[in-house]
């Protein structure tokens, strides 16, 4: 016979589980554009360099 809180339990469980993924979710997003933003980041010195040395 089920008792009253093994319901709640995996209720929990399953909450727990979905805020694990959707932190999983966010940080993978936000390390991937962390590692865009590094990679780019000679390109656009290098472009603003040669925008303020580019006679007009």
């Amino acid at each position: 016979m089920p008792t009253r809180t093994q319901p709640q339990t995996s209720s929990i469980v399953e909450v727990s589980s979905k805020i694990a993924t959707a932190v999983d979710e966010s940080l993978s997003k936000q390390q991937k554009a962390l590692f865009l933003r590094q990679q780019f980041a000679p390109y656009r010195a290098a472009m603003s360099r040669d925008r303020k040395y580019r006679p007009a």
